[in-house]
Formats: C-alpha cells, sequence, structure tokens
C-alpha cells in the first residue's frame, strides 16, 4: 500500500487510529518504551479515564525491558574463577586503539590526521563505559545508555561469543 492509499484508507478508521489506540500504547509501553521517551508525552491526558488508567497500570509494572535486563544482569562468566570480562575487554580495545592510532599517524598529515585522531578519541570515550562503571553510570545519567553496567558486559560477551555453546540454545540443558 503506498502512502497516499493508506492516508485515503486512514479515513476509515477514525477515530481508532492505530498511532493513537489503547492497545498501541499498551504495547509500546510493555516493551518498555518510558513515558520520557515518548515524543508525544501528553497522548495519555487525551485518553478516556478507564483507558487512561490502564496505561498508568502498565507504566507501573515492570516491562519486558526490564525483566531481560534483569536476565542480562543475572548471567554467569562475567566474572567468573578470576575472570573479568570487562578487563579482557578492555585490553583487546586498547591494542586496536593503538594500531589505529599507528595506522592513522603514518599514514594522514596535518588537519586530516588532527580530525582523525579526535574521532578515535571520542571513540575510546564510548569503548570506556564497557570497562568502567562509574564512565557507564555518567553516560546512563545522560541518557546515553539504558542498560545497567553489568547487563551491557553480559549483552556485548553474548555478541561476541555467540557461537560459543554456552549460549546456544541446543546445547541448553534442563
Amino acid at each position: 500500500m503506498t502512502a497516499q492509499e493508506f492516508l485515503n484508507f486512514r479515513d476509515y478508521l477514525f477515530p481508532a487510529s492505530g498511532f493513537q489506540s489503547l492497545q498501541f500504547r499498551l504495547l509500546e509501553t510493555k516493551l518498555g518504551l518510558k513515558l520520557e521517551k515518548r515524543v508525544n508525552q501528553d497522548f495519555i491526558n487525551k485518553l478516556k479515564e478507564e483507558d487512561k488508567k490502564k496505561v498508568e497500570k502498565a507504566l507501573s509494572e515492570p516491562s519486558l525491558f526490564d525483566y531481560v535486563e534483569r536476565w542480562l544482569r543475572n548471567m554467569p562468566f562475567i566474572e567468573f574463577r578470576g575472570y573479568r570480562f570487562a578487563s579482557h575487554y578492555k585490553e583487546a580495545v586498547e591494542k586496536m586503539h593503538n594500531l589505529d592510532s599507528c595506522a592513522l599517524n603514518r599514514m594522514l598529515e596535518g588537519e586530516e590526521r588532527e580530525a582523525a585522531m579526535k574521532d578515535l578519541a571520542s571513540t575510546m570515550e564510548i569503548y570506556e563505559s564497557v570497562w568502567d562503571k562509574d564512565v557507564h553510570n555518567k553516560q546512563k545519567e545522560l541518557g546515553a545508555r539504558r542498560l545497567g553496567f553489568r547487563a551491557t558486559n553480559a549483552c556485548l560477551m553474548m555478541m561476541l561469543y555467540e557461537d560459543q555453546p554456552m549460549y546456544v540454545l541446543s546445547h541448553v540443558h534442563t
């Protein structure tokens, strides 16, 4: 359906636009969209009182995002028998950074090198939030991160080691 066809069809749905429907708002909420992150934060005041109560109840309950974060936070092996994923990740990233820095210094000159080195430094600041809990929490306060420190580490570890048997569901024994 083209955009124009949808606009013509949409009139038949009035006033039940999907964007404004209770079901759509409840789904967004249950998935974890926070009120303060919504484009239209005032939507709740446009709902019928009965529907408003349903959305407010959903907002007060844990969302799927909350459950996933809790599950990630409890993942084993992030820190296990002296192994700390964040430390090993930091070591790998610092090696990569040093190689990139050497390559940029060798290949570029002047302003182009300065700009590239500045970009590389800002990239390192982003990586830093993976191994430095204080940096991570500061970024979370600023809204640049949503998952907690441990959940972020678990998520990254799972992504990097997704081919390992412990992360493949067919190998999980109950």
